[in-house]
């Protein structure tokens, strides 16, 4: 007995001719390897399965050298032989067609801890295919072609000669077995957590400028002079620290000096905060100075273009020229540094310029987020975008190294090893 495989386009099914039992529709059936002898060949129905709670068998131990393809060509194995029945039987069009019901779905419900689990729900549409290699739950998957045509779901391959991206298997399985890989949706992902440390030394300079940190429970923030030294001239720099979702940034300020005269402000350190890391405003605190321009790096010049202390030049988000002209200023709590500053910002971001003549000290502060970080795991941005990581091809990451597009980030929090991401 024969039996061909042979995919119906028109009726949206598969039909096995030359069997008694020829037509099933689409995303209904699964091939497998019978477990107790190789060359045989098991056809599972899915659907009927969920249904009674036991493996529901179309097909029972068939030799495989039974199947021919669409063209009556025999497989040379059995493996063959199921990924195309998993192939033909499985159409991804068919899988998505309509729209997909993405309502009431979130990190914080639908998010999965893949050190502990071994499957996920689908959240969105896919395609069912043969796993050509031992594959994990959350990985990213490839297609494999074979020389027979067959086409299988694989680990990726050396970099960059086989790239070319299916989705996130939803399911831990060997080589032989069916996999459910999700094409377009929502899916938790493997991916190394990454740890913020406890505290750290930022030091502004030319390898730091314009750059983005991640707030510690400590993080002291000091001039390219660092605590003992002056900073250099000419020197024109930005950094932005982001104290992550749900936390805001105080700013406890040591010591500063800087180069100003009664009218000027040749060398001069701005601030302003945002809570979305787009929209940047100037700090308004009482005794910081304003300048004669809003817009970053901002004029040397005092408000309105008087002394430092003439009404109006106070209230403002540059630092003054020492401790002691702020004092003057009035407003530093408790009339003493260190002196905090509570900025009600997720991001806060410094400015510094200096001229081509006199350095000072400069600035030594230390920045926290207004409550503990309780867990010191890194989170990852809503929006990020994730790529293969290319040390490691099961997982994802944010680092660009491979090239490899995988989706964008959907949930900022990052432990267990895994991210909810949406492909």
């Amino acid at each position: 007995m024969s039996i061909k495989i042979k995919r119906n386009e028109a009726g949206n099914c598969i039909t096995f001719e030359g069997s008694s039992n020829p037509v099933y529709w689409n995303s209904c059936l699964s091939g497998e390897i019978d477990s107790s002898n190789g060359t045989l060949v098991n056809i599972i129905n899915d659907i009927r399965t969920v249904q009674s709670g036991t493996p529901f068998y179309e097909f029972f131990r068939i030799p495989y050298t039974e199947f021919l393809d669409a063209d009556g060509n025999s497989f040379a194995n059995s493996s063959d032989a199921v990924a195309y029945i998993n192939q033909e039987a499985n159409v991804l069009e068919a899988t998505l067609a309509g729209f997909l019901n993405l309502e009431n779905v979130s990190g914080t419900n639908d998010k999965v801890d893949l050190t502990s689990v071994t499957s996920q729900e689908k959240i969105g549409g896919g395609i069912k295919f043969t796993a050509g290699s031992d594959i994990e739950c959350g990985q990213p998957v490839f297609y494999n072609y074979s020389s027979s045509g067959v086409v299988t779901a694989v680990s990726a391959g050396t970099l960059p000669l086989q790239h070319d991206y299916i989705g996130i298997a939803l399911k831990t399985v060997t080589s032989g077995q069916s996999v459910n890989v999700l094409t377009k949706g929502l899916v938790t992902a493997r991916r190394t957590t990454t740890y913020l440390t406890s505290s750290e030394t930022v030091i502004l300079n030319n390898t730091s400028n314009n750059t983005i940190r991640n707030l510690t429970n400590s993080t002291t923030f000091v001039d390219s002079g660092d605590t003992g030294g002056d900073y250099t001239s000419n020197e024109n720099y930005s950094i932005t620290f982001d104290a992550q979702q749900g936390y805001t940034i105080n700013i406890s300020v040591t010591d500063f000096r800087f180069e100003h005269t009664t009218y000027r402000m040749y060398d001069r350190l701005g601030v302003q905060g945002s809570n979305d890391g787009v929209n940047f405003t100037n700090l308004t605190v009482q005794w910081l100075q304003k300048s004669a321009t809003s817009t970053p790096t901002w004029s040397d010049s005092f408000f309105g273009s008087n002394a430092w202390n003439s009404t109006g030049s106070d209230n403002g988000y540059i630092f003054p020229k020492s401790t002691s002209r702020a004092l003057l200023i009035g407003g530093v709590p408790n009339n003493t540094f260190p002196a905090t500053i509570n900025t009600s910002y997720r991001y806060i971001r410094f400015y510094f310029r200096s001229d081509s003549s006199t350095n000072q000290d400069g600035w030594d502060m230390t920045l926290t987020p207004n409550t503990p970080y309780s867990s010191n795991v890194e989170s990852v941005a809503e929006g990020t975008t994730l790529y293969l990581d290319s040390n490691d091809f099961t997982k994802v990451t944010t680092d660009d190294t491979s090239q490899i597009l995988v989706g964008y980030c959907a949930y900022n929090n990052a432990d267990n090893d895994s991210i909810f991401l949406r492909i």
